[in-house]
């Protein structure tokens, strides 16, 4: 594409250049979506030096109405006369769920007698999920393409959920760390101190997968506030169903992606690796020191020297930029918690040249943080295939609130005791169809036709 363009350059100099005979080259906008990033700013400005702006992504809704407000709001004229920056909320009662929720002081029957000081505060949190005249608000300046729409066969595509119980000593450990954690915590937030959540969080979504090693949970201070002791089993229950799934892949002649969260200062990569070896399972890991425009070379050269049944590695490593089609099972051994994150990854392997059905496992331990989390990421992917058009079955979006984040919705829940009563719901199976294409039965195993 070849052109004639002016483009402005800075704000209200005034000055113009003349790009001519110029390759236009797309914008990586991974992050315009942002209120705040330096790639939303320059995406807003881009577009608006424009006369005309395409805009493509693959993952445009993050669950709720205000994930779509400022990107719209910086490629859609008829937005910005409607609505202020500053207007996300109104764009929210209008087209998403709002809850208001009010807190009273005990004893509070409204006004201070003599005061007349308020004893009670209203909160507005942001439900999962959105009204029908955001799709009609979208249809005037968006098009939902899939490449099946463009005539281009795809196989079948499926997920599941795996519900793992832990052994009885890590269910043991988990619970003491948990109940340990929560008292202290609930302590500190009656005092108005938050500094301990993120600890709280990490320590207890990490925790079930790396049961193996000793947990120290410390304050910012670095006071310790919690322990767990190591746990010396050959094979955590989550880590045999692994073992056992790549196995059964690679009879069938499938190879599996490995999906983990913790890849850095507390990798369990190596372990998982060892564990997969000494089932006779090849296992490498694509690391972050591997460089992006390199990944696909590393990858390349294990697969045609047939050293790879098992690939591990972090989602955020692949989320974009990557075709992983030489893997038919993808495993999220730990689900990450950005829906972004996750509707990138889960699809690397499903796209043009793959010629098998794609099953994509989501695999937690039960009564833990991380199946807390799984069925909020459920949630809010049930609400995104929703506003898409896409089948949803049994994704229930009620009772979630991400209005602060997810990881602050996950301490509410916890602290609250909420538990979920069926994760698979929220991970139903939904298969789409291919011409003379394999499937899956009901427990996710390959069938052939």
């Amino acid at each position: 594409m070849k052109g004639n363009f002016q483009v402005r350059f800075g704000e209200g100099d005034g000055e113009t250049r003349s790009l001519k005979d110029e390759k236009v080259r797309p914008v990586p906008t991974l992050q315009a979506k942002g209120q705040s990033t330096d790639q939303g700013y320059a995406f807003g400005a881009l577009a608006r030096a424009c006369a005309k702006t395409l805009a493509l992504t693959g993952t445009i809704y993050g669950g709720r109405a205000t994930s779509l407000f400022f990107l719209l709001y910086r490629l859609l004229p008829q937005v910005c006369m409607e609505f202020k920056w500053t207007d996300a909320q109104r764009w929210a009662e209008r087209y998403g769920i709002l809850e208001r929720v009010t807190k009273r002081d005990q004893g509070d029957e409204g006004n201070g007698v003599y005061s007349a000081k308020r004893r009670s505060k209203t909160y507005v949190r942001e439900l999962p999920g959105a009204s029908p005249e955001l799709a009609a608000r979208l249809l005037d300046g968006a098009a939902f393409v899939t490449l099946a729409d463009l005539g281009f066969p795809l196989p079948e595509y499926a997920e599941f959920a795996e519900e793992v119980a832990m052994s009885e000593r890590q269910a043991e450990t988990y619970a003491k760390l948990d109940e340990e954690l929560s008292d202290e915590l609930q302590d500190r937030l009656a005092r108005g101190d938050q500094s301990l959540l993120g600890a709280y969080l990490q320590a207890l979504l990490g925790r079930p997968a790396a049961s193996f090693r000793d947990e120290v949970v410390m304050d910012k201070s670095g006071e310790v506030v919690a322990t767990a002791p190591a746990i010396d089993e050959p094979m955590f229950p989550k880590e045999k169903w692994l073992v056992d799934l790549c196995q059964q892949e690679r009879k069938r002649g499938r190879k599996v992606l490995v999906y983990c969260r913790q890849t850095a200062t507390r990798d369990i990569t190596p372990r998982l690796v060892s564990l997969l070896d000494a089932a006779r399972l090849r296992a490498d890991t694509l690391k972050a020191n591997i460089e992006a425009s390199k990944r696909e070379a590393w990858l390349h050269k294990r697969m045609s020297q047939g050293m790879l049944d098992v690939l591990i590695t972090n989602p955020k490593l692949v989320e974009t930029g990557l075709d992983l089609v030489a893997f038919q099972t993808v495993v999220w051994f730990e689900t990450d918690y950005s829906l972004y994150t996750v509707m990138q990854a889960a699809r690397r392997t499903w796209r043009l040249g793959q010629t098998q059905p794609v099953a994509v496992w989501y695999a937690v331990y039960v009564n833990t943080m991380e199946h807390r989390a799984a069925a909020l990421i459920g949630q809010k992917l049930a609400a995104a295939k929703l506003l898409y058009g896409d089948a949803v079955e049994g994704a229930l979006i009620q009772n979630a609130d991400v209005g602060r984040g997810l990881l602050t919705e996950l301490a509410r829940n916890a602290i609250a005791g909420t538990q979920v009563t069926d994760l698979h719901a929220y991970f139903k199976r939904a298969a789409l169809a291919a011409p003379n294409g394999n499937g899956h039965d009901e427990n996710g195993r390959t069938r052939s036709n």
